[in-house]
């Protein structure tokens, strides 16, 4: 079904995230892991960094990985944390396409523009789906 089913998000998912960031320590942990970039950080390296006792880190990122935030990989005797991109996308597409919803004309953040662009990408993805399907199954 292409980008747009991957990046879809439920109101419930949305509060979860939200309630989940609404913490100053876990949207410190998270801020650092979306930074960090998809190679993630050792949960050692997370607490040194960010001065966070072990035992409140690992509560934080249980947090983070309930809400689908973060997801955790063994390398070794480490455990890696790395924010979940896909979910941040979804997050924030959901916000967005809220934007000036019931006001477009009156609009005047550029929303609407972001919105379109959004839409006009997810189209043309689901052509390209389309095309390899048609071309797998002919």
């Amino acid at each position: 079904m292409g980008t747009k089913v991957s990046r879809m998000i439920t109101k419930s998912r949305v509060v979860e995230a939200l309630e989940a960031l609404a913490h100053e320590a876990r949207l410190d942990v998270f801020l650092t892991l979306v930074e960090t970039g998809p190679q993630g950080l050792s949960a050692g390296a997370l607490a040194n960094e960010l001065g966070i006792a072990p035992n409140a880190l690992s509560f934080h990122l249980n947090r983070l990985r309930q809400a689908d935030l973060v997801d955790s990989r063994r390398e070794g005797q480490r455990v890696i944390y790395a924010a979940r991109y896909d979910r941040v996308e979804a997050l924030t597409d959901f916000l967005a396409d809220r934007c000036c919803a019931r006001a477009a004309a009156a609009c005047t953040s550029g929303c609407q523009g972001r919105r379109a662009e959004r839409a006009s990408s997810d189209d043309r993805h689901h052509e390209e789906h389309q095309e390899v399907d048609n071309e797998a199954s002919g």
